[in-house]
C-alpha cells in the first residue's frame, strides 16, 4: 500500500507540467498569429488600411493616372497640330510675293468706238503680267518674242469690244480678267496669274 501511494504522488505533476506547456504553446502561437495579422494589414501601406480599401486607393490612383496620360497625350496631339499649322491646316503658309514676277509686255494705244454712241475713245495703258517667277524665262521667252504679235492682237480686239461700263471700272476687273484668260489661252498654258494696266487713261473724242 505504502508504495502505490509514492507511485500516485510521482505521477500527479506529469499532467500539470503538459497543461503548462500548453498553455504556452497556446501563447506563443496568438502571439505569431498576431504578428503576422498586424504585419498582413501594414503591408498595404502602413496606413492601417484594410485590404480592400488598399485594392479601391491602388484602382483610384492607376484610374487617375490614366486620365493624366489622356490629357497628356490630347495636349501633346494639339500642341503638335498646332504647330504644323496650319495641317492639314498649318493652317496655310501665306503665298510670298518673290514667288511671282512682273514681265512688261507692251503698251497699248487702242481705239475704242463701241463702248458710247458718237464718242470716240483711245484707251492707253502698260501691260504687266503677273507670272510664277519659275516660268519667267519661259513667258517671256513666248509672250514677247515668239507669240508677241499674237498676244498683241488679242488684247487689242478685248480692248476695242470693251464696254463703257468696264472701261470707267475703277478696278477694271472685268478687263484684267478677260486679258489674263486670253493670254493663257493664247501660249496654251496658265502663265499668267494676273495683269496690271499701268499708266491706264481714256481719251473721248
Amino acid at each position: 500500500m505504502s508504495h502505490d501511494n509514492n507511485d500516485e504522488t510521482e505521477a500527479a505533476p506529469a499532467p500539470a507540467a503538459a497543461k503548462g506547456k500548453l498553455k504556452l504553446l497556446i501563447i506563443l502561437s496568438a502571439a505569431m498569429i498576431g504578428e503576422a495579422v498586424l504585419f498582413f494589414f501594414l503591408g498595404f501601406g502602413g496606413s492601417g488600411a484594410t485590404p480592400v480599401q488598399a485594392t479601391e486607393e491602388h484602382e483610384a490612383a492607376a484610374h487617375s493616372d490614366g486620365g493624366h496620360g489622356e490629357k497628356q497625350a490630347a495636349s501633346g496631339h494639339g500642341e503638335k497640330t498646332g504647330h504644323g499649322g496650319s495641317g492639314h491646316g498649318d493652317g496655310a503658309k501665306p503665298v510670298s510675293t518673290s514667288q511671282f514676277a512682273e514681265c512688261e509686255l507692251d503698251s497699248y494705244n487702242v481705239t475704242n468706238r463701241q463702248a458710247a454712241a458718237d464718242i470716240t475713245m483711245q484707251v492707253q495703258f502698260k501691260l504687266v503680267a503677273i507670272v510664277a517667277t519659275e516660268q519667267h524665262s519661259a513667258f517671256e521667252g513666248l509672250a514677247k518674242t515668239e507669240q508677241k504679235a499674237r498676244v498683241r492682237e488679242a488684247v487689242e480686239r478685248l480692248i476695242r469690244k470693251a464696254s463703257f461700263e468696264d472701261l470707267y471700272d475703277p478696278s477694271l476687273g472685268v478687263i484684267k480678267r478677260l486679258i489674263r484668260e486670253e493670254i493663257n489661252r493664247v501660249l496654251r498654258q496658265a502663265y499668267v496669274t494676273d495683269v496690271i494696266l499701268s499708266e491706264y487713261k481714256t481719251i473721248e473724242r
